[in-house]
């Protein structure tokens, strides 16, 4: 991954390079700024029925726990693909 070469396609497009770039916060603010699902997913697990309103409470409530003990933490991983149409460029107008 990252180097060149042929990693596939995407939409039509010859992939020739995959740039792999870990994300990390280290507060629950910058976190939730930055897209962070922490009440989206708890949102959805109630709705689902995989936890009860005080579950889902109680988990959010710990993540505040953790960033105010300065402890909290939460990665993720983006991907930058750089695609090349391999098809003749257009006669310009």
């Amino acid at each position: 991954m990252g180097g060149p070469g042929n990693h596939g396609t995407i939409a039509g497009m010859a992939v020739s390079k995959v740039i792999p770039m870990p994300i990390m916060h280290r507060s629950l603010a910058s976190a939730r700024g930055a897209g962070g699902p922490f009440d989206v997913a708890v949102d959805g697990a109630i709705q689902a029925g995989a936890v009860t309103e005080d579950e889902g409470r109680r988990y959010l409530e710990s993540l505040e726990a953790f960033d105010r003990r300065g402890v909290f933490c939460y990665a993720a991983l983006a991907f930058s693909i750089v695609a090349i149409n391999d098809d003749p460029p257009l006669p310009s107008v």
